[in-house]
């Protein structure tokens, strides 16, 4: 009997410590899956839709001016949204920081990232809701299911 109960309280134990670090395991989970979290903000939000993270139109509160739709049309590149993508060195330069055990954010270490932040406001980096959800249900919760396993 008493075998047991310690083979319970050790599983106790392992699900305590499971549940402590749920969100340092998050965070390694979204680390594994840079490039997919990466081109879900610089190819998908920006670059197709041009939208910020708050799934809000760049084009509404900051579009191209006149010039600027000139220069894209030139280019042959997309005019009718701001896709933040000219010679692409903001996007390819895109990057996740680990702040701490349990955060991270979306960078991009291109020279023109703090002008272009500060231009189009710091929400051009990050993920909007529904992709937030989709890397949960898609990437992060089976991480997390695999590393229950484990322990």
């Amino acid at each position: 009997m008493v075998k047991g109960i310690d083979a319970i309280q050790d599983k106790l134990e392992k699900l305590k410590e499971f549940q402590q670090n749920a969100p340092k395991y998050a965070i390694d989970a979204v680390m594994e899956e840079k490039a997919i979290v990466l081109d879900m903000n610089f190819e998908e939000q920006l670059y197709l839709e041009g939208v910020n993270r708050n799934n809000v139109p760049i084009m509404d509160y900051k579009p191209y001016s006149p010039a600027t739709e000139f220069i894209k049309q030139q280019k042959r590149q997309p005019y009718d949204r701001v896709t933040l993508r000219d010679g692409g060195d903001f996007h390819s330069d895109g990057d996740i920081e680990r702040i701490d055990d349990v955060t991270a954010e979306i960078i991009s270490t291109d020279q023109k990232s703090e002008w272009l932040q500060d231009k189009y406001g710091k929400e051009i980096l990050g993920l909007k809701p529904d992709n937030m959800t989709e890397l949960k249900e898609n990437y992060v919760k089976p991480y997390l299911h695999k590393k229950l396993e484990e322990i």
